[in-house]
């Protein structure tokens, strides 16, 4: 029998296979690819990490690739593809056990259809790694506010390790875990021995993790010392003297990464026209910030345990979302991409809440969906690359709206009142 979850799940799917079957376009590097995969082919020539900004991880994961696959398009991408196929299982994973079947198919769908994340998430960049062990820290962090015990901590420190072994985006997530250890204390009434067990636990596995990361990766050519590695990233990044430039067509200041309109292109890649867009819709940002004023509304109207809940997810991201505020580097748009899971999240409870109820808000989540559809669907191309001509795009572009409308009107059936699913059995 077909289920909703089959659906949805199938919707993600074939985006994904979409993703897959392109990711050989563009042909050349793209954005930060050409830091991070020229880095990584030298990596994989047996030469030093040069790339000495970030961590290590994320560049050896591209260049084991290359070793396999080759130094081609599919050798650069190939672990970008599969880390977000697994992001989207994970997010899918933990939004059901937290928030419930139906928060997850929507966010889940949502996820899976943001322009940002289509191009980023195939890219051979840093950002899906960093993110994927992000998501697992919060999954395993919400697990332990049900089930306080040493294992998860350890296993938290761990994921917050690797991600931060990668990119230093989760720097203030320790913050997360503090908070659920804290409440913890109070709901399960640990004593004050194991909630510091568990703290240092937490603490010295992150250390640990991502100490053990860098050696394992050392070596005797090193431009720098381990030392001077393991924590060059922080300073380099928020020092004053950051050798960054902001480039006009991508710098976004931060406070406007969620209300302004943003449209940022790669060169012309070839002869056919084709290039790559970085895209974040402000429609989806509105919508989010609409979405963490209803959650925090309905907390003050009702003191409800299953209302704390989103409340989790929004401190998350305000965490992963306050370094940006601070820094003293240029941010781009596509830094707010370990962002989008928890975006998602938040706005797929809130799109659950207003499509249960009677009203102009179903009927506005309604057409949200629809557009972001449409949206995505028509700017595929540009986000996968493709050479374009003309009747290429519009032939793919119909193609794609109208399976686009196909899996929207099965979207929204999941959330149709049980009287007009009765009337459409009975009319078939």
């Amino acid at each position: 029998m077909v289920t909703k979850t089959h659906l949805v799940v199938g919707a993600i799917i074939l985006f994904s296979l979409l993703q897959l079957l392109s990711l050989g376009q563009p042909a050349t590097l793209v954005f930060d690819e050409n830091h991070y995969v020229k880095t990584a082919r030298m990596v994989s020539l047996g030469y030093p990490d040069y790339n000495i900004e970030h961590p290590p991880l994320g560049k050896r994961i591209i260049a084991t690739s290359i070793n396999f696959l080759g130094d081609s398009p599919w050798g650069w991408r190939v672990p970008s593809f599969l880390f977000s196929i697994a992001t989207l299982i994970l997010t899918f994973s933990l939004a059901r056990n937290f928030l419930g079947e139906k928060t997850a198919l929507l966010a889940g769908f949502l996820l899976a259809l943001d322009p940002l994340w289509i191009v980023v998430s195939r890219l051979g960049m840093l950002d899906i790694f960093a993110t994927f062990f992000a998501v697992l820290f919060v999954a395993l962090t919400l697990r332990y506010l049900d089930k306080p015990s040493i294992k998860l901590a350890v296993f938290s420190g761990v994921a917050l390790g690797v991600s931060l072994a990668v990119k230093w985006v989760g720097i203030t997530l320790p913050l997360f875990f503090a908070l659920i250890v804290g409440i913890s204390y109070y709901r399960k009434g640990l004593k004050i021995k194991t909630l510091t067990t568990h703290l240092l636990s937490f603490s010295l596995t992150i250390l640990g993790t991502y100490f053990l990361i860098y050696l394992f990766f050392q070596s005797e050519q090193e431009v720098i010392s381990l030392t001077d590695r393991l924590f060059f990233p922080l300073f380099h990044h928020t020092g004053t003297k950051s050798p960054y430039s902001a480039s006009p067509q991508f710098a976004l200041n931060p406070v406007f990464w969620f209300t302004a309109p943003f449209l940022g292109s790669s060169p012309i890649l070839n002869k056919e026209n084709a290039k790559v867009i970085l895209f974040f819709s402000p429609l989806s940002g509105w919508v989010f910030l609409a979405a963490i004023s209803l959650l925090v509304k309905r907390l003050i109207e009702k003191l409800d345990p299953e209302r704390f809940k989103p409340l989790f997810l929004i401190f998350a991201f305000f965490l992963l979302y306050l370094p940006w505020l601070v820094t003293q580097r240029p941010e781009y748009v596509f830094h707010i991409f370990p962002l989008l899971p928890l975006v998602y999240l938040i706005q797929a409870k809130f799109g659950v809440i207003l499509l249960e109820r009677r009203g102009w808000g179903r009927v506005f989540f309604a057409i949200y969906l629809a557009v972001s559809s449409l949206l995505t669907a028509a700017l595929l191309p540009y986000l996968l690359g493709l050479p374009l001509t003309v009747s290429c795009y519009y032939n793919a572009a119909l193609f794609l709206l109208v399976l686009t409308f196909v899996f929207a009107v099965f979207g929204l059936g999941i959330f149709a009142p049980r009287k007009v699913v009765e009337i459409v059995k009975k009319q078939f």
